[in-house]
């Protein structure tokens, strides 16, 4: 996440103020890699064929999805909202004036007391 943050630094799009929202996408992107990964280490070694996708319990026989395309899911739909608010994709660069934001970035009479 250091280039996204490097890149959205340098177009004005990410400020200090932005930390929290910035967090949040971070931790997001970690939990949108991480459950794809885990599913196929446990589709390895699932012997149902149905990719460790499907789940069953070892006691009743019952199926259930496996938690982690829940989470994946959850991940990708919090990832999409919050692209949209850091300005990282090309409809959210279209309602931001990047560089207006930039030279204020650069610009900024304000560092000059702080």
């Amino acid at each position: 996440m250091d280039r996204a943050g490097r890149e959205l630094y340098r177009l004005g799009l990410l400020s200090n103020l932005d930390r929290a929202v910035f967090a949040a996408y971070c931790e997001c992107w970690s939990r949108f890699l991480c459950c794809p990964r885990k599913l196929a280490s446990m589709a390895e070694t699932d012997a149902t064929g149905s990719g460790a996708l499907v789940l069953r319990t070892k006691k009743e026989g019952h199926h259930y999805h496996n938690p982690f395309v829940s989470i994946a899911r959850a991940a990708q739909h919090d990832l999409m909202t919050l692209s949209d608010r850091l300005g990282m994709n090309p409809s959210a660069r279209s309602r931001i004036d990047v560089e207006a934001a930039g030279r204020a970035q650069a610009k900024d009479p304000a560092d000059k007391y702080f």
